[in-house]
């Protein structure tokens, strides 16, 4: 087969490995993208469970202070009578 015949094949191999080189290279590009819009997204998400967490956890200290002021009272009560 004369080199003629191969010239076709040749470009047509090098137009498809040139089409996958520039697919996988725009793809890589979206998901780049992607990964910083989720990264982004998820530190806001932590911030915002660390921030409720410490609420939670300020809340509970205040609900046993009342606790305890309550069983105070309770038992000053109990002695009274």
């Amino acid at each position: 087969m004369p080199l003629n015949d191969w010239i076709p094949l040749f470009l047509f191999g090098g137009a498809v490995i040139l089409a996958m080189a520039l697919l996988a290279r725009y793809q890589s590009g979206r998901y780049q993208d992607y990964l910083a819009r989720h990264t982004a997204e998820t530190e806001k998400v932590t911030t915002n469970q660390n921030r409720q967490i410490e609420q939670q956890e300020a809340h509970n200290a205040l609900l046993r202070d009342q606790n305890a002021l309550l069983d105070r009272i309770a038992t000053a009560l109990e002695r009274k009578t």
